[in-house]
């Protein structure tokens, strides 16, 4: 469970129309929708009855309402506390793949010692990279979407004033370790996937909107057993060690092979990944940003 989804439900609740919510949430109905009924599946009951009228919360949803908005409210004055006297910093969020780290780290060690600010890094899922950037939390957030989730991506940027400028195009790869079965191959069928275990970072809203994306008659709901992990660190020990895959772009096929890892094209892919950066519209990028963001062009010669 995450908390995006008692946020969604929370609204549902409030708005007590899964339309008024979507327009409240910046998100389209459908993905509204499903991603509560990924929710009451989790939980092992129905939150809602819906009818023609509305939706109204069920005995046990009003329960998980008093408990979801204090936990969103408890999460709110935490991170009020984060956001207090803090020193200049130039935050970066970034969905986790392993190019744009290395990336981070290059420019660090070519700027670091040219400007009095602290500097930070953090790998989150796209949704939150968006809020980040949108509440200030992150100067320059680094995004990582498929055609899929296109539009509501754009939906979303628009409403949170959000600017976005794409820097490189890729497709799906499968990496794996030599544990893996698939090491040798030279391409992948996208069914064969089913029969292993994908490793990444914890679901969001974005990532509903991939579970229904299909390639080459395989739907991406089909491969269960996720193992999820927090960090690209544990992606890395987990792909060594194990017959998981992780799926994502081929920018990083150079930073894995360091690690024995293969990236692996799938065949008949036709899934387009862009990635790209975005910031607060009508906001000047300071000396630092600049400098990150020519250094983030260079993914664009790793496609």
């Amino acid at each position: 469970m995450q908390l995006f989804q008692m946020e969604y439900f929370v609204a549902i609740a409030d708005c007590k129309s899964m339309n008024k919510a979507a327009e409240q949430l910046f998100v389209t109905q459908s993905s509204l929708s499903k991603t509560i009924k990924n929710l009451e599946a989790e939980l092992g009951f129905p939150l809602l009855n819906r009818s023609r009228r509305g939706v109204t919360m069920t005995e046990l949803g009003k329960e998980f309402y008093d408990h979801a908005r204090m936990i969103l409210e408890q999460t709110e004055m935490i991170n009020s506390l984060s956001r207090q006297d803090q020193p200049r910093t130039f935050s970066v969020a970034a969905y986790p793949f392993f190019a744009v780290s290395r990336l981070y780290g290059e420019f660090l060690y070519e700027h670091q010692p040219c400007w009095d600010l602290s500097f930070r890094f953090i790998q989150c899922r796209l949704k939150e990279v968006m809020e980040r950037v949108e509440e200030g939390s992150a100067d320059i957030g680094v995004v990582v979407y498929n055609s899929e989730q296109y539009q509501d991506l754009r939906h979303m940027l628009r409403y949170k004033e959000l600017e976005l400028t794409v820097v490189a195009e890729d497709t799906w790869y499968v990496s794996v370790g030599p544990k893996s079965p698939l090491y040798d191959r030279k391409e992948v069928l996208f069914r064969d996937l089913t029969a292993y275990s994908p490793v990444r970072m914890p679901d969001d809203y974005f990532s509903n909107v991939t579970a229904h994306l299909e390639v080459d008659g395989t739907k991406v709901h089909e491969i269960t057993d996720t193992i999820y992990v927090n960090d690209s660190a544990a992606i890395l020990s987990i792909l060594r060690s194990s017959t998981a895959f992780y799926l994502g772009p081929g920018f990083s096929r150079q930073d894995l092979e360091g690690y024995g890892i293969r990236s692996i094209p799938i065949h008949n892919c036709q899934v387009v990944v862009y990635v790209g950066w975005i910031h607060k519209k009508n906001k000047g990028l300071s000396e630092e940003e600049k400098a990150f963001v020519q250094k983030l062009g260079q993914l664009g010669n790793l496609s």
